[in-house]
């Protein structure tokens, strides 16, 4: 295991003690970076960000995290990203993997709400309800001529509540409560029954009332107002083609009622309710937490997790983690750097998050 705190400064050992002092969950793709009570960081997993990357972050207004750790300097205005994974960061430029520490800054028109950093694109949900993007290998049309370390504006129908996206697609909750989504649509992930690229925001057809969204990588599903959740996109039907898939509607979830919060990763989603946590997908590396690798295509509650003691989920490629309300993590699935429970590769139920 690996752990790179900013308030410690350097790297530590496995088994010094229960992670504590936790008051927000970052997921990236294989790793997990928690915000102390002080602001600072301490991120876990074998492509973590460095020291340097968390120390500058440390203490940050606004912070997010992805294949890259990005964060709001102090004008307001101003975003700097690290990359931690092999892509093209935010200036398109194609760094390799000896300078995937090399940072990079963006300047926004108005200060951002939220910041989602892409495999090689970051958008910005603005204060005011705009998006803005930027960076390089996007999997949609964008303005050209363009320079990839300028932000340009999604062009939504409406102002954005909230954006989600993992790879190549992204969806946001419109201010009617609607959901727009643009990117790579392969399975009918962004627009069900549209084209395999959607270039600009469309409206997702069967969905509203809609209070936040959490999107997969070939799969979107919202949590409608009432507690329910729907989705679209694959595989959250296991067994159906994909092809088929793609001009699917959103279907409603069944078994799933008083949702407060959904999380996705690659391959299936959790949700969290005031009894417990319930989860399904493909659960190769035990994601779905019921202590089997079993396929699930229902909701299946994950073992020894109480809805009451949970306060936010938060997925990355084959884990899902949990903040508790004692301030300490727990986390199930793939387990690649060792940074939860026991030294091995993966755990097919809750296991505590150690420093």
């Amino acid at each position: 295991m690996e752990a790179h705190t900013a308030d410690a400064g350097a790297e530590s050992a496995h088994g010094l003690g229960v992670l504590r002092g936790v008051v927000r969950l970052y997921a990236g793709r294989e790793e997990l970076c928690a915000q102390r009570e002080s602001g600072n960081l301490v991120c876990f997993g074998e492509l973590a960000p460095d020291k340097a990357a968390i120390d500058a972050a440390g203490g940050a207004r606004l912070v997010g995290f992805g294949t890259r750790l990005c964060f709001l300097r102090d004008d307001n205005r101003t975003v700097r990203c690290y990359r931690n994974y092999q892509d093209d960061l935010a200036d398109g430029m194609g760094q390799d993997a000896q300078e995937s520490r090399v940072q990079r800054e963006v300047r926004l028109t108005d200060p951002p709400a939220q910041l989602l950093p892409g495999v090689s694109n970051t958008c910005a949900r603005l204060e005011n309800g705009v998006v803005e993007c930027w960076g390089g290998g996007f999997h949609w049309p964008v303005p050209e001529p363009r320079d990839p370390r300028v932000p340009f504006r999604m062009a939504l129908p409406s102002k954005a509540l909230e954006i989600s996206g993992v790879r190549a697609h992204v969806c946001a909750v419109l201010e009617d409560r609607r959901v727009s989504c643009w990117g790579a649509n392969d399975v009918g992930n962004a627009i069900p029954g549209g084209p395999r690229g959607i270039p600009t925001p469309r409206i997702v057809k069967g969905v509203a009332d809609v209070a936040s969204l959490s999107v997969g990588t070939l799969h979107s599903c919202a949590l409608k107002r009432d507690g329910t959740v729907w989705c679209w996109g694959w595989p959250m039907r296991l067994q159906s083609d994909g092809g088929a898939l793609r001009h699917f509607p959103p279907y409603h979830v069944e078994g799933l009622a008083g949702v407060l919060e959904i999380s996705s990763t690659e391959t299936g989603f959790c949700a969290r309710t005031a009894e417990g946590v319930y989860c399904l997908g493909r659960n190769g590396a035990g994601e779905v937490g019921d202590g089997t690798t079993t396929p699930r295509e229902e909701p299946t509650r994950v073992r020894s997790l109480d809805g009451r003691d949970v306060v936010q989920l938060a997925s990355g490629m084959g884990f899902h983690c949990a903040l508790m309300r004692d301030t300490t993590v727990r986390c199930w699935g793939a387990n690649k750097g060792h940074w939860f429970g026991s030294n091995t590769d993966m755990h097919a139920e809750p296991a505590a998050v150690h420093e």
